[in-house]
């Protein structure tokens, strides 16, 4: 499991971090205005930790919710907004609770992410990691089952390169300018070929998109 840690002040987050570690979750820790560098699917729950102004902490919760509407927020105190799936912490919480609340909250998001994802007629099962268009088997290679399942996460919108590489690869990793390119047209010979509706689509300059019309 992988919580994003959202705060003013990183160097506050040490002992936090250590005891989610300690609990088998990994932990990222970013800032309020550098959230446009995040792809939030990859985690879990996002945990807005204080010191942290109510304006930053609004445009933080803001930043995900434009992106990932699912992904449980856990707040240091109440906000002005009302909220979808964001929790409250009790003032005074002891660091052993706010673990625990996390874990709990990322066990339920970890769950309900071994539902199978569908798009038409192209169902994705994660927790057997089978795909299947028509109720026909798709094969597909590892990194090409990862890059569809980001798609079916987020049907009709525009994934780019960077994105991609974010979450399937690690970030020091070297890629050539064909690697993602391959990926892609290996999942439309396996997808698309032999039907009349195309799913995957290439959106130029921009990236990649699971879709019924390229635009």
């Amino acid at each position: 499991m992988h919580a994003l840690i959202v705060t003013c002040r990183p160097e506050c987050t040490g002992d936090i971090k250590k005891l989610l570690g300690k609990s088998g979750i990994e932990c990222t820790t970013t800032t309020p205005r550098n959230l446009d560098k995040i792809w939030f699917h990859q985690y879990h729950i996002a945990y807005i930790h204080p010191p942290i102004e109510e304006e930053d902490c609004t445009h933080a919760i803001k930043k995900i919710r434009e992106t990932n509407s699912q992904i449980p927020i856990l707040l240091p105190y109440p906000i002005t907004q009302l909220i979808e799936n964001a929790y409250v912490l009790p003032r005074n919480i002891s660091k052993n609770d706010i673990t625990l609340t996390i874990k709990a909250l990322s066990i339920i998001k970890s769950e309900k992410l071994k539902k199978n994802l569908k798009f038409q007629d192209l169902v994705l099962d994660p927790s057997k990691r089978v795909v299947r268009r028509s109720g026909k088997l798709v094969n597909l290679r590892n990194k090409a089952f990862c890059i569809l399942e980001i798609l079916m996460q987020n049907p009709k919108r525009i994934i780019s390169r960077e994105e991609i590489t974010e979450i399937i690869w690690d970030r020091n990793s070297i890629l050539t300018s064909n690697t993602i390119n391959s990926h892609i047209s290996h999942l439309r010979k396996q997808i698309d070929k032999g039907f009349k509706q195309k799913l995957i689509h290439t959106v130029h300059y921009a990236g990649y998109k699971l879709d019924t019309s390229k635009y």
